[in-house]
């Protein structure tokens, strides 16, 4: 019987792994197991960006953020705050 991974990405992410959020974002991303929300991907990302996670900075500065169609001023600020 195949175990369901975003289930077990979850509750690390729940825990404060930040690889196992960096990851169930990118799952939220690509509507891999579940229903694509790019609010989901934001809120995930995030916590392992600002933990200093560099892929999740990297995804969150150059990948994942333009689609978010959040406000541009405020977008190039938070992704400039991971870059620098």
């Amino acid at each position: 019987m195949r175990q369901n991974p975003v289930k077990w990405f979850r509750k690390a992410a729940e825990q404060g792994y930040v690889s196992a959020q960096d990851n169930l974002g990118g799952m939220y991303y690509n509507g891999k197991g579940v229903i694509q929300d790019y609010k989901e991907v934001f809120t995930w990302i995030r916590k392992a960006a600002e933990q200093g996670y560099v892929s999740a900075q990297d995804n969150l500065s150059n990948t994942i953020y333009p689609p978010l169609n959040c406000d541009s001023n405020k977008d190039s600020s938070t992704r400039m705050k991971y870059i620098s």
